[in-house]
């Protein structure tokens, strides 16, 4: 097993990257599989929540949303059944104008920025939120090992209006540990990512607000597992994991997905990019332990 995952973990988190080069392989069956797998394993891996990343198009058209659907099915039975969250966002490709290849454009294939919309649906309760009433920008309050989250989801390049929203509901969430997933934050070296909607999102929000303890991210190019540690002004620390197997997936029929094993009361978060369905490990270096400086840990 080249996993190494601890046998005392608490709970994980499974992070789906990018799978614009997945789903529009020419069979849609390893797309399913992934999906499969992730909803299989939700007991025995002991998964509270299942992060997207963005990208999970290619060219934003309505036959790549329509294996998207089929393959989200099963999954959304079980966060209706109250078993797992599913937090998918939206990354570039999901919110184009125009296919990405040149030959749909050229066979007249069309794509809309709201395509989304009618495959990805809010539903308002009294845990979550909405920017917009959409899946654009929202946040979700739930618990994880007995400690308060908050998932909150920024699609690509949000504009001020939604950076202004999203700094009210982290404040007004002081006392829990957010979990930003957003599509651009870390370029393909592990650094931060020097384009205007990864900038504002880390000056403003991520470095500006100490309850924001992780970010997970996708976009840039890299097979292997990218950690970022930084330090507030204020002492407190925020953790970055970037995955984004696309370049994998132009050679590859297998998924991947990649888990986030805590243990030690949440604090110790042990990284392993799972090739589905085997005990392999996608990347070299994609085998990884951090610490996650929880809010509820500073006030001991």
């Amino acid at each position: 097993d080249d996993l190494n995952i601890p046998e005392d973990y608490e709970y994980s988190i499974m992070v789906v990257g990018d799978t614009q080069t997945l789903v529009t392989q020419d069979s849609a069956e390893p797309y399913y599989a992934l999906y499969d797998w992730l909803v299989d394993n939700i007991e025995s891996k002991k998964i509270q929540a299942i992060i997207g990343v963005g990208d999970i198009t290619h060219n934003n058209i309505i036959a790549e949303w329509e294996r998207a659907k089929v393959a989200f099915a099963k999954l959304v039975e079980k966060v209706a059944d109250e078993v797992v969250k599913f937090f998918p966002i939206l990354g570039n490709h999901d919110v184009m104008s125009r296919p990405y290849d040149s030959d749909l454009r050229e066979e007249g294939v069309v794509s809309d920025p709201d395509n989304y919309k009618s495959y990805l649906i809010f539903e308002q309760d009294e845990n979550n939120g909405s920017f917009d009433g959409t899946m654009k920008s929202y946040y979700y309050r739930f618990e994880m090992g007995g400690q308060k989250f908050l998932f909150l989801g920024m699609g690509y390049a949000p504009t001020q209006a939604e950076v202004d929203w999203a700094k009210g509901v982290v404040s007004e969430h002081s006392d829990y540990n957010v979990i930003l997933s957003c599509h651009g934050y870390l370029d393909d070296d592990g650094t931060p990512l020097d384009q205007e909607c990864a900038t504002i999102l880390r000056e403003q929000l991520v470095l500006s607000y100490s309850n924001i303890v992780l970010v997970l991210c996708g976009h840039m190019h890299n097979s292997n597992v990218l950690l970022l540690s930084e330090t507030r002004e204020d002492g407190t620390t925020v953790q970055a994991v970037m995955t984004n197997p696309q370049d994998y997936y132009s050679k590859s029929t297998v998924g991947v997905a990649t888990g986030l094993y805590f243990s030690n009361g949440g604090k110790t978060v042990h990284v392993a990019n799972h090739l589905v369905g085997t005990n392999a490990c996608l990347g070299e270096d994609s085998v990884r332990t951090f610490e996650l400086d929880l809010v509820q840990n500073r006030e001991e």
